[in-house]
């Protein structure tokens, strides 16, 4: 494992360097180093959102994004030493190795997309019974529905990559034993929700393009039935306190977003999210 760094301050290098020495990890500077897709790593850095996802687009071997606030050096190089801790080699996942299922969770196979609608409004109410902010339930239904869409809409294509339904407003219904997977709970610190489809069409490669078009606009402008353009997205990358996309090409996509639980909405905003993206070896099917 390498940790690949972007800090520009003494005391917060020396606590991480310290760390990696008398654990084994190898530390080194990420716009230096070059990529082996043998080693695989994380990203502890304090830059803006548009070069941490560049480094990501040009590293395909880093995993895990592991942000650093100004306001909070300490907690969070604490925060991201005790992340990389929990990793395991069979299993590099940050947000996956920091999930149990033991916690309250619902499961949910959709084979239609209008089903999706009451999904959304019962997750609504779900999170309205937690102690978080007035606004809190309205962005879980937002990220609910921006998943969703996307799995019913964008997953499915044709030969020249092109979605068949286009129309968002349309209604798609997935031959059995094709369907969406959809899944959320409580693991006592964060609401998370999950969504799988049975495509495998998305890549890290085009999220990432997604997203660093996004971070370099200084205004975004959502419309309501058109895709394509990764602003949901982004806001989703914007809200989450732990972010997780897993591409299995011609097989698979799932996202799993962790929300933190606040009443406090300066909390929720002050967040930066740990960000994983993985991107499994494609297999004949």
């Amino acid at each position: 494992m390498v940790i690949y760094t972007k800090l520009d301050w003494i005391q917060s290098q020396a606590r991480l360097f310290s760390w990696a020495q008398s654990s084994g990890f190898d530390l080194v500077e990420a716009s230096t180093a070059v990529a082996d897709p043998a080693r695989l790593g994380v990203l502890v850095t304090r830059e803006a959102d548009m070069n941490n996802l560049g480094l990501l687009r040009q590293n395909q071997s880093i995993l895990a994004l592991l942000p650093i606030r100004d306001e909070e050096v300490d907690g969070d190089v604490e925060r991201a030493i005790k992340y990389i801790e929990r990793l395991l080699p069979e299993r590099p996942s940050v947000v996956l190795n920091n999930h149990d299922e033991g916690f309250e969770h619902f499961r949910f196979q959709i084979a239609r997309s209008e089903d999706r609608w009451k999904l959304i409004e019962q997750l609504g109410d779900y999170a309205r019974g937690k102690p978080v902010f007035e606004t809190f339930p309205d962005m879980v239904k937002t990220i609910a529905s921006e998943l969703l869409t996307n799995a019913f809409y964008n997953a499915p294509q044709d030969e020249n990559g092109r979605a068949i339904q286009p129309d968002r407003a349309g209604e798609v219904a997935f031959v059995p034993p094709r369907h969406v997977d959809f899944s959320y709970g409580d693991d006592g610190t964060h609401l998370w929700i999950r969504v799988g489809d049975p495509f495998g069409t998305f890549s890290r490669d085009k999220l990432l393009d997604h997203l660093m078009s996004c971070a370099s606009r200084d205004q975004l402008v959502v419309r309501e039935g058109v895709g394509g353009a990764g602003i949901g997205l982004f806001m989703v990358f914007r809200w989450a306190s732990e972010l997780l996309f897993v591409f299995e090409p011609g097989r698979e996509t799932f996202v799993m977003v962790k929300l933190l639980k606040t009443k406090r909405m300066r909390i929720f905003d002050s967040q930066r999210a740990i960000f994983e993206v993985i991107e499994r070896p494609k297999t004949d099917a």
